[in-house]
Protein backbone atom coordinates (compact mmCIF):
# COMPACT_ATOMS: atom_id res chain seq x y z
CA UNK A 1 0.00 0.00 0.00
CA UNK A 2 1.20 3.47 -0.83
CA UNK A 3 0.17 6.23 1.55
CA UNK A 4 2.31 8.90 -0.04
CA UNK A 5 0.86 12.08 -1.50
CA UNK A 6 -0.32 11.87 -5.09
CA UNK A 7 2.75 13.02 -7.01
CA UNK A 8 0.77 13.19 -10.25
CA UNK A 9 -1.62 15.82 -8.99
CA UNK A 10 0.65 17.38 -6.37
CA UNK A 11 -2.40 17.57 -4.12
CA UNK A 12 -0.65 16.43 -0.97
CA UNK A 13 -3.55 14.05 -0.37
CA UNK A 14 -2.64 10.40 0.24
CA UNK A 15 -3.18 7.83 -2.46
CA UNK A 16 -5.74 5.07 -2.40
CA UNK A 17 -6.56 3.27 0.82
CA UNK A 18 -4.63 5.66 3.04
CA UNK A 19 -7.66 7.87 3.24
CA UNK A 20 -9.76 5.00 4.60
CA UNK A 21 -9.99 3.62 8.12
CA UNK A 22 -7.98 0.49 7.22
CA UNK A 23 -5.08 2.50 5.84
CA UNK A 24 -4.99 4.77 8.85
CA UNK A 25 -5.10 1.84 11.25
CA UNK A 26 -2.25 0.18 9.36
CA UNK A 27 0.01 3.19 9.92
CA UNK A 28 -0.93 3.39 13.60
CA UNK A 29 -0.55 -0.35 14.00
CA UNK A 30 2.96 -0.40 12.57
CA UNK A 31 4.01 2.28 15.06
CA UNK A 32 2.38 0.34 17.90
CA UNK A 33 4.23 -2.85 17.03
CA UNK A 34 7.55 -0.96 16.92
CA UNK A 35 6.93 0.47 20.40
CA UNK A 36 5.86 -2.95 21.71
CA UNK A 37 9.08 -4.45 20.42
CA UNK A 38 11.08 -1.61 21.99
CA UNK A 39 9.53 -2.13 25.44
CA UNK A 40 9.92 -5.92 25.35
CA UNK A 41 13.48 -5.75 24.02
CA UNK A 42 14.50 -3.34 26.79
CA UNK A 43 13.00 -5.59 29.47
CA UNK A 44 14.57 -8.67 27.86
CA UNK A 45 18.06 -7.12 27.86
CA UNK A 46 17.94 -5.68 31.38
CA UNK A 47 16.19 -8.56 33.14
CA UNK A 48 18.04 -11.14 31.04
CA UNK A 49 21.43 -9.84 32.14
CA UNK A 50 20.15 -9.42 35.71
CA UNK A 51 18.96 -13.03 36.01
CA UNK A 52 21.90 -14.55 34.16
CA UNK A 53 24.23 -12.66 36.46
CA UNK A 54 22.27 -13.85 39.49
CA UNK A 55 22.31 -17.46 38.33
CA UNK A 56 26.07 -17.19 37.94
CA UNK A 57 26.32 -16.16 41.59
CA UNK A 58 27.30 -12.56 40.86
CA UNK A 59 25.68 -9.53 42.46
CA UNK A 60 27.23 -7.13 39.94
CA UNK A 61 23.82 -6.15 38.58
CA UNK A 62 22.04 -6.06 41.94
CA UNK A 63 19.13 -3.57 42.27
CA UNK A 64 20.29 -0.13 43.35
CA UNK A 65 23.76 -0.62 41.91
CA UNK A 66 25.50 1.53 39.32
CA UNK A 67 26.07 -1.33 36.80
CA UNK A 68 22.33 -2.09 36.57
CA UNK A 69 21.51 1.60 36.10
CA UNK A 70 24.18 1.87 33.42
CA UNK A 71 22.87 -1.26 31.71
CA UNK A 72 19.32 0.13 31.68
CA UNK A 73 20.55 3.48 30.31
CA UNK A 74 22.56 1.89 27.52
CA UNK A 75 19.91 -0.68 26.60
CA UNK A 76 16.95 1.69 26.58
CA UNK A 77 18.29 5.07 25.51
CA UNK A 78 21.41 4.27 23.49
CA UNK A 79 20.29 1.06 21.75
CA UNK A 80 16.56 0.33 21.72
CA UNK A 81 15.08 3.83 21.37
CA UNK A 82 17.36 4.87 18.48
CA UNK A 83 16.42 1.64 16.69
CA UNK A 84 12.72 2.34 17.31
CA UNK A 85 13.05 5.95 16.11
CA UNK A 86 14.80 4.79 12.94
CA UNK A 87 12.13 2.13 12.38
CA UNK A 88 9.28 4.63 12.66
CA UNK A 89 11.20 7.00 10.38
CA UNK A 90 11.51 4.16 7.86
CA UNK A 91 7.75 3.51 8.10
CA UNK A 92 7.06 7.18 7.46
CA UNK A 93 9.41 7.24 4.48
CA UNK A 94 7.82 4.15 2.93
CA UNK A 95 4.17 5.03 3.62
CA UNK A 96 4.01 8.81 3.34
CA UNK A 97 6.11 11.49 1.77
CA UNK A 98 4.54 14.23 3.87
CA UNK A 99 6.79 17.26 4.50
CA UNK A 100 8.26 17.67 7.97
CA UNK A 101 7.00 20.34 10.33
CA UNK A 102 8.02 23.78 9.07
CA UNK A 103 10.19 25.88 11.39
CA UNK A 104 8.12 28.28 13.45
CA UNK A 105 8.10 30.34 16.61
CA UNK A 106 7.32 29.24 20.14
CA UNK A 107 3.62 29.72 20.98
CA UNK A 108 4.71 31.78 24.02
CA UNK A 109 7.86 32.95 25.78
CA UNK A 110 10.30 30.30 27.06
CA UNK A 111 9.66 31.15 30.73
CA UNK A 112 5.88 30.92 30.28
CA UNK A 113 6.15 27.55 28.56
CA UNK A 114 8.48 26.28 31.28
CA UNK A 115 6.05 27.38 34.00
CA UNK A 116 3.13 25.71 32.21
CA UNK A 117 5.23 22.56 31.82
CA UNK A 118 6.01 22.51 35.56
CA UNK A 119 2.31 23.01 36.35
CA UNK A 120 1.35 20.05 34.15
CA UNK A 121 4.09 17.85 35.62
CA UNK A 122 3.25 18.83 39.21
CA UNK A 123 -0.45 18.12 38.72
CA UNK A 124 0.23 14.89 36.86
CA UNK A 125 2.63 13.72 39.57
CA UNK A 126 0.06 14.36 42.29
CA UNK A 127 -2.58 12.44 40.36
CA UNK A 128 -0.14 9.62 39.68
CA UNK A 129 0.67 9.34 43.38
CA UNK A 130 -3.03 8.93 44.17
CA UNK A 131 -3.46 6.06 41.73
CA UNK A 132 -0.10 4.57 42.68
CA UNK A 133 -1.16 4.48 46.34
CA UNK A 134 -4.51 2.99 45.35
CA UNK A 135 -2.94 0.16 43.38
CA UNK A 136 -0.29 -0.38 46.07
CA UNK A 137 -3.04 -0.73 48.67
CA UNK A 138 -4.96 -3.23 46.53
CA UNK A 139 -1.93 -5.32 45.61
CA UNK A 140 0.04 -4.95 48.82
CA UNK A 141 3.07 -4.02 46.71
CA UNK A 142 4.83 -0.79 46.02
CA UNK A 143 4.94 -0.46 42.25
CA UNK A 144 8.59 -1.54 42.12
CA UNK A 145 10.15 1.87 42.77
CA UNK A 146 13.48 2.44 41.08
CA UNK A 147 16.40 1.99 43.47
CA UNK A 148 19.01 4.65 42.82
CA UNK A 149 22.67 4.32 43.78
CA UNK A 150 23.95 6.74 46.40
CA UNK A 151 27.60 6.79 45.39
CA UNK A 152 29.25 9.40 43.17
CA UNK A 153 29.63 7.04 40.19
CA UNK A 154 25.98 6.04 40.36
CA UNK A 155 24.81 9.64 40.57
CA UNK A 156 27.00 10.52 37.57
CA UNK A 157 25.39 7.72 35.55
CA UNK A 158 21.94 8.81 36.73
CA UNK A 159 22.68 12.43 35.75
CA UNK A 160 23.82 11.34 32.28
CA UNK A 161 20.73 9.16 31.96
CA UNK A 162 18.08 11.74 32.83
CA UNK A 163 19.80 14.90 31.56
CA UNK A 164 21.32 13.63 28.32
CA UNK A 165 20.35 10.13 27.22
CA UNK A 166 16.63 10.14 28.11
CA UNK A 167 15.73 13.64 26.85
CA UNK A 168 17.50 13.16 23.52
CA UNK A 169 16.36 9.56 22.88
CA UNK A 170 12.75 10.08 23.99
CA UNK A 171 12.33 13.32 22.05
CA UNK A 172 13.82 11.76 18.93
CA UNK A 173 11.42 8.82 19.19
CA UNK A 174 8.18 10.41 20.36
CA UNK A 175 8.41 13.90 18.92
CA UNK A 176 10.68 13.80 15.87
CA UNK A 177 9.72 10.32 14.60
CA UNK A 178 6.25 9.67 15.99
CA UNK A 179 4.81 13.20 15.70
CA UNK A 180 6.02 13.40 12.11
CA UNK A 181 4.47 10.03 11.30
CA UNK A 182 1.15 11.14 12.80
CA UNK A 183 1.10 14.74 11.56
CA UNK A 184 -0.85 13.86 8.38
CA UNK A 185 -3.67 12.82 10.76
CA UNK A 186 -3.77 16.42 11.99
CA UNK A 187 -1.73 18.17 14.65
CA UNK A 188 -4.33 17.59 17.37
CA UNK A 189 -4.21 13.82 16.94
CA UNK A 190 -0.42 13.82 16.51
CA UNK A 191 0.08 15.63 19.82
CA UNK A 192 -2.51 13.55 21.72
CA UNK A 193 -1.51 10.12 20.40
CA UNK A 194 2.24 10.72 20.75
CA UNK A 195 1.65 11.90 24.35
CA UNK A 196 -0.44 8.83 25.18
CA UNK A 197 2.12 6.44 23.69
CA UNK A 198 4.93 8.33 25.44
CA UNK A 199 3.15 7.92 28.79
CA UNK A 200 2.34 4.27 28.13
CA UNK A 201 5.97 3.55 27.23
CA UNK A 202 6.92 4.27 30.86
CA UNK A 203 4.84 1.22 31.91
CA UNK A 204 4.18 2.86 35.28
CA UNK A 205 0.91 4.01 36.81
CA UNK A 206 2.71 6.55 38.98
CA UNK A 207 4.49 8.11 35.99
CA UNK A 208 1.66 7.88 33.46
CA UNK A 209 -0.21 11.11 34.18
CA UNK A 210 2.72 13.53 34.33
CA UNK A 211 4.32 11.89 31.29
CA UNK A 212 1.06 12.28 29.35
CA UNK A 213 0.63 15.92 30.41
CA UNK A 214 4.24 16.81 29.59
CA UNK A 215 4.02 14.84 26.35
CA UNK A 216 1.06 16.93 25.21
CA UNK A 217 3.03 20.13 25.69
CA UNK A 218 6.21 18.71 24.17
CA UNK A 219 4.28 17.50 21.13
CA UNK A 220 2.52 20.83 20.66
CA UNK A 221 5.78 22.79 20.95
CA UNK A 222 7.49 20.52 18.43
CA UNK A 223 4.63 20.63 15.94
CA UNK A 224 4.52 24.42 16.08
CA UNK A 225 8.26 25.05 15.92
CA UNK A 226 9.60 22.05 14.04
CA UNK A 227 12.63 22.24 16.33
CA UNK A 228 13.52 19.40 18.66
CA UNK A 229 15.86 21.48 20.80
CA UNK A 230 12.97 23.23 22.54
CA UNK A 231 11.40 19.98 23.74
CA UNK A 232 14.78 18.54 24.72
CA UNK A 233 15.49 21.61 26.88
CA UNK A 234 12.04 21.39 28.50
CA UNK A 235 12.60 17.69 29.13
CA UNK A 236 15.96 18.39 30.75
CA UNK A 237 14.45 21.11 32.96
CA UNK A 238 11.75 18.74 34.26
CA UNK A 239 14.24 15.95 34.95
CA UNK A 240 16.63 18.36 36.64
CA UNK A 241 14.09 19.84 39.05
CA UNK A 242 12.09 16.67 39.67
CA UNK A 243 14.88 14.09 39.49
CA UNK A 244 18.52 15.04 39.86
CA UNK A 245 18.44 18.00 42.28
CA UNK A 246 16.26 16.20 44.87
CA UNK A 247 18.59 13.19 44.66
CA UNK A 248 21.67 15.37 45.20
CA UNK A 249 20.08 16.99 48.25
CA UNK A 250 19.05 13.62 49.69
CA UNK A 251 22.47 12.08 49.07
CA UNK A 252 24.83 14.82 50.17
CA UNK A 253 22.90 17.27 52.34
CA UNK A 254 20.13 15.43 54.19
CA UNK A 255 19.90 12.53 56.60
CA UNK A 256 16.23 11.61 56.35
CA UNK A 257 16.37 9.31 59.36
CA UNK A 258 17.71 12.09 61.60
CA UNK A 259 15.04 14.51 60.37
CA UNK A 260 12.29 11.95 60.93
CA UNK A 261 13.60 11.19 64.40
CA UNK A 262 13.65 14.89 65.33
CA UNK A 263 10.14 15.42 63.99
CA UNK A 264 9.00 12.36 65.92
CA UNK A 265 10.35 13.77 69.19
CA UNK A 266 8.64 17.12 68.57
CA UNK A 267 5.38 15.43 67.59
CA UNK A 268 5.42 13.29 70.71
CA UNK A 269 6.06 16.35 72.88
CA UNK A 270 3.28 18.36 71.22
CA UNK A 271 0.81 15.51 71.74
CA UNK A 272 1.64 15.41 75.45
CA UNK A 273 3.11 11.94 75.33
CA UNK A 274 6.69 12.96 76.01
CA UNK A 275 8.56 15.08 78.53
CA UNK A 276 6.88 18.17 80.00
CA UNK A 277 9.66 20.34 78.53
CA UNK A 278 10.60 19.91 74.88
CA UNK A 279 14.04 18.25 74.64
CA UNK A 280 15.44 21.12 72.57
CA UNK A 281 19.05 20.00 72.89
CA UNK A 282 18.27 16.57 71.45
CA UNK A 283 16.21 18.05 68.60
CA UNK A 284 18.93 20.59 67.75
CA UNK A 285 21.56 17.88 67.82
CA UNK A 286 19.58 15.94 65.24
CA UNK A 287 18.47 18.86 63.05
CA UNK A 288 21.57 21.06 63.28
CA UNK A 289 23.61 19.17 60.65
CA UNK A 290 20.51 19.01 58.41
CA UNK A 291 19.79 22.74 58.21
CA UNK A 292 21.70 23.25 54.96
CA UNK A 293 19.88 20.34 53.33
CA UNK A 294 16.49 21.46 54.62
CA UNK A 295 17.14 24.99 53.35
CA UNK A 296 18.20 23.68 49.93
CA UNK A 297 15.14 21.44 49.73
CA UNK A 298 12.83 24.29 50.75
CA UNK A 299 14.37 26.57 48.12
CA UNK A 300 14.11 23.92 45.41
CA UNK A 301 10.50 23.09 46.20
CA UNK A 302 9.68 26.78 46.50
CA UNK A 303 11.03 27.54 43.03
CA UNK A 304 9.41 24.48 41.44
CA UNK A 305 6.02 24.99 43.08
CA UNK A 306 6.14 28.73 42.52
CA UNK A 307 6.75 28.26 38.80
CA UNK A 308 4.06 25.56 38.69
CA UNK A 309 1.55 27.87 40.40
CA UNK A 310 2.44 30.67 37.98
CA UNK A 311 2.00 28.17 35.16
CA UNK A 312 -1.57 27.42 36.28
CA UNK A 313 -2.52 31.06 35.79
CA UNK A 314 -0.59 31.26 32.52
CA UNK A 315 -2.43 28.28 31.03
CA UNK A 316 -5.72 30.17 30.64
CA UNK A 317 -4.48 33.07 28.47
CA UNK A 318 -2.26 30.62 26.58
CA UNK A 319 -5.30 28.50 25.66
CA UNK A 320 -6.54 31.25 23.37
CA UNK A 321 -3.39 30.93 21.27
CA UNK A 322 -3.60 27.16 20.89
CA UNK A 323 -4.48 26.03 17.39
CA UNK A 324 -4.13 22.78 15.48
CA UNK A 325 -3.74 22.37 11.74
CA UNK A 326 -5.58 19.59 9.97
CA UNK A 327 -3.80 17.08 7.75
CA UNK A 328 -4.76 15.08 4.68
CA UNK A 329 -5.64 12.09 6.89
CA UNK A 330 -7.52 14.08 9.55
CA UNK A 331 -10.30 12.09 11.17
CA UNK A 332 -13.87 13.23 11.61
CA UNK A 333 -15.69 13.52 14.92
CA UNK A 334 -16.03 10.16 16.64
CA UNK A 335 -13.49 8.48 14.35
CA UNK A 336 -10.31 9.12 16.33
CA UNK A 337 -10.88 6.71 19.21
CA UNK A 338 -12.39 4.09 16.91
CA UNK A 339 -9.46 4.21 14.50
CA UNK A 340 -6.79 4.46 17.20
CA UNK A 341 -7.87 1.73 19.60
CA UNK A 342 -8.81 -0.73 16.86
CA UNK A 343 -5.33 -0.60 15.35
CA UNK A 344 -3.90 -4.03 16.34
CA UNK A 345 -0.39 -2.73 17.04
CA UNK A 346 -1.70 0.05 19.29
CA UNK A 347 -3.96 -2.38 21.14
CA UNK A 348 -1.06 -4.79 21.72
CA UNK A 349 1.28 -2.01 22.88
CA UNK A 350 -1.23 -0.58 25.37
CA UNK A 351 -2.05 -4.07 26.65
CA UNK A 352 1.64 -4.88 27.21
CA UNK A 353 2.22 -1.52 28.89
CA UNK A 354 -0.75 -1.95 31.27
CA UNK A 355 0.30 -5.53 32.05
CA UNK A 356 3.85 -4.47 32.91
CA UNK A 357 2.59 -1.56 35.05
CA UNK A 358 0.30 -3.83 37.06
CA UNK A 359 2.92 -6.58 37.27
CA UNK A 360 5.34 -4.11 38.88
CA UNK A 361 3.18 -4.14 42.04
CA UNK A 362 3.64 -7.88 42.45
CA UNK A 363 7.36 -8.39 41.77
Amino acid sequence: MDYRPDTNTGSGAPNGAAGGAAGRRTILSLAGFVLTGAVLLTYAIVYGVYYISGEAGSDLFAPGGTPLLLLNTVACYLVVMPIAASSIGFIRKKTMNYPAAAPGKLPAGPFIICCVCFALVYGGTALGQVFDSLFAGISGGGGSPVELPGDAAGIAVYAFSILVAAPVAEELLFRRSLCELLRPFGERMAAAVSALLFAAFHASIGQFFYAFAAGLLFGYVYLKTGKLRYTVILHIAVNLFAGLLPLLIDTFLLDREAVAQAYGIMSEWLSGGGASVMPAAEVLELLGPQLTGLAAETLLMGVFRGMALAGVFMIFPLREKISFKKGPLSLGKGETGYTFFLAPGIFVFLTVSIALAILSYYI
